[in-house]
């Protein structure tokens, strides 16, 4: 996923009104969950009710793990953050999506949630209880400081087979920022929260989330003496770092990104 000169262009800030705010995972064992993101991550899974467990890493992105998911969603999914959800469903429509799931609260007392999916074939949750800003979280290959090691940093999106789709999708309803690598890639920037890469080859893989590690091969090795599979083999991209794929013990594909050489 690189540029001709061997590092990804930097996607334009966005407007950071409407970022990625929350990311889940299918769970159909949440104690496997439990117990594996803890012993690789270091993550705390907390319970939210008697199918759902959550991990808040202050200042990064939360993540769910749901055992209720129907069949037919896809095994990874991210919220975005809208003040209207209506109003979003309403132009999603529009551009030849559907509602999935209508909008309702969360919780007794907390914000709505909906789900929808866009012309690409990609679902995505809409979120209207997101007060706080999201810090921005560069893209671990541009960041002037190291990333936090074992959060989020970045959600891979399939984009349809013309990543122009996608470009004008977020672009404009969310306001994300674009840069294109290529026919096959395409950088994207929410302005705040984690930004990451719109693809246009694997509609099987709509979402793949990306945790940041310190050393990718010496947490594929952790992974699967965990519990979990390791995808492939861990590769490094020109200007961008070491990438690599794993399977956790609920069978839902995450990907690694870490440091060139490691």
């Amino acid at each position: 996923m690189s540029d001709a000169t061997g590092g990804a262009p930097q996607a334009p800030r966005g407007s950071g009104e409407h970022p990625i705010c929350w990311v889940e995972i299918r769970s159909t064992d949440l104690q496997k969950a439990h117990d594996f993101y803890g012993t690789v991550f270091g993550w705390e899974l907390s319970d939210f009710g008697d199918t759902f467990k959550v991990h808040y890493a202050p200042g990064h992105l939360g993540m769910g793990f749901s055992k209720g998911w129907r069949d037919e969603l896809p095994n990874s999914l991210f919220y975005i953050a809208v003040p209207d959800i209506d109003d979003v469903v309403a132009k999603v429509v529009a551009r030849g999506g559907e509602l999935v799931e209508p909008k309702q609260p969360i919780g007794p007392d907390m914000p709505n949630s909906a789900i929808v999916r866009n012309a690409q074939g990609v679902h995505l949750g809409l979120f209207d209880g997101a007060k706080s800003p999201q810090p921005y979280v560069p893209a671990p290959w541009t960041a002037p400081e190291p990333v936090e090691p074992n959060t989020v940093c970045s959600v891979e999106i399939h984009g349809g087979t013309d990543l122009s789709e996608a470009e004008n999708f977020y672009g404009g309803l969310f306001g994300w920022g674009t840069a294109s690598m290529g026919p096959q890639y395409m950088m994207y920037d929410p302005g705040a929260g984690v930004g990451g890469v719109f693809q246009g080859h694997t509609p099987q893989a709509p979402v793949m989330i990306y945790i940041y590690v310190t050393d990718v091969m010496a947490a594929l090795e952790k992974i699967v003496a965990s519990g979990g599979k390791q995808i492939g083999e861990a590769a490094a991209m020109p200007g961008m770092g070491m990438f690599g794929y794993f399977s956790d013990p609920n069978g839902v594909v995450l990907g690694l990104i870490g440091p060139a050489g490691n």
